[in-house]
């Protein structure tokens, strides 16, 4: 799980480039992010959906079911900083950082704070 999140940081930085060159999240596209993911042993999938939303899937953890990560950014206007908080879609609570374990999304920075410290 930790190797999904951070290859999902060029995710993110696709979806903060493309709100910037496009007007705010809410024109974020896959296709106008550029961003394209072939996949790694441990990270099945990342997507990127319409308003930034990014997925992730992982794959081969060893888990009964794949965690799957979601990553939802949040901007109040076309001009502030994009925020990320992080929730679990599906796999166990105790495979994934604890920022993402709760159904109510937990922030990013939080999130990254605790890959730090593993």
């Amino acid at each position: 799980v930790t190797e999904a999140l951070v290859q999902a940081s060029a995710a993110k930085t696709a979806v903060t480039e493309s709100a910037a060159a496009n007007g705010g999240l809410s024109n974020v596209t896959e296709a106008n992010s550029g961003f394209s993911f072939a996949g790694t042993d441990y990270v099945a999938s990342i997507d990127i959906a319409d308003g930034g939303v990014i997925d992730i899937v992982t794959q081969s953890t060893g888990a009964a079911t794949q965690p799957s990560i979601r990553l939802t950014p949040t901007q109040a206007n076309a001009n502030d900083p994009i925020t990320w908080a992080c929730t679990l879609v599906a796999g166990e609570t105790k495979h994934v950082p604890a920022t993402c374990r709760n159904a109510a999304a937990s922030s990013w920075a939080a999130s990254a704070a605790a890959m730090r410290s593993i």
